[in-house]
Formats: C-alpha cells, sequence, structure tokens
C-alpha cells in the first residue's frame, strides 16, 4: 500500500493510516527501501497496538478506548431493547501516543484535527437501520 503511495508522489511529509497494522507494514515497508521514519517521511497509525511500541522506532498513533467503545455498545443495546432510531453521538475519547515515527516538522494540530474527524467514528453510534 505504502509503496504504490510513494510511487505515485515521492514528497510526501506524512501518511496517515487507519490502523497500526498497516502503519507497521508501513514501518517494514520503510525499512525495506532505505527511508528512515521520523527523518524522512512521518508515519501514523490508529488504535495503540502494543506492536507499533515494540518496534524499533515506537509508531506515533492514536490509542482509542476499544474496551469501552465495546462496553458502551453493549450495555446501549441491552438497556434498549426497542429503538427510537434517533441517533447519538458517545465520546469515548482518544489519547494522542507521541512515538518515533513523526516528522519534527509535521504539526502535531494537524494531527490532531485528523483525530478529531476521526472521533465521531471511533465513539459509538446509535440508531435506526441505514
Amino acid at each position: 500500500m505504502l509503496a504504490l503511495l510513494l510511487a505515485r508522489s515521492r514528497d510526501l511529509d506524512a501518511v496517515i493510516f487507519s490502523n497500526d497494522d498497516m502503519a507497521v507494514g508501513g514501518v517494514f515497508h520503510c525499512m525495506s527501501e532505505g527511508i528512515v521514519p521520523k527523518r524522512d517521511l512521518a508515519l501514523f497509525g490508529f488504535n495503540g497496538l502494543a506492536i507499533g511500541q515494540t518496534l524499533p522506532t515506537p509508531l506515533s498513533t492514536i490509542r482509542s478506548n476499544r474496551f469501552l467503545i465495546g462496553k458502551t455498545a453493549m450495555e446501549r443495546i441491552l438497556s434498549q431493547p426497542v429503538r427510537t432510531g434517533a441517533a447519538e453521538t458517545i465520546d469515548t475519547s482518544f489519547e494522542i501516543v507521541e512515538g518515533g515515527t513523526d516528522l519534527p516538522r509535521f504539526s502535531w494540530t494537524v494531527y490532531a484535527t485528523f483525530v478529531a474527524c476521526c472521533s465521531a467514528w471511533s465513539g459509538v453510534r446509535q440508531g435506526g437501520a441505514e
């Protein structure tokens, strides 16, 4: 995936992956191509999985509260067997993990903006059938 992206545009500053597993693959691709994360290209994951923190250079990522998301969803389903059809967004929060794969020149404000856009996705959505 990263190879295709870099083939299209070598002047990228950062790549934000949709999960840590893909970002770890991106780190391995960089290692095989002589690209040094942090110096040459910022790499960011999502989910804050342990595998990203065990890399030689820990992955910069967003740690979502996956357990809380699942727990909250189950509690909502069990407490309200008949749905009203109204959508509800529940903030389950997140944490930015500043690993070693971000660039000094890359703005964490940009990343935080990305996180804000994703926070609705990582929250629990309750509503009628779509």
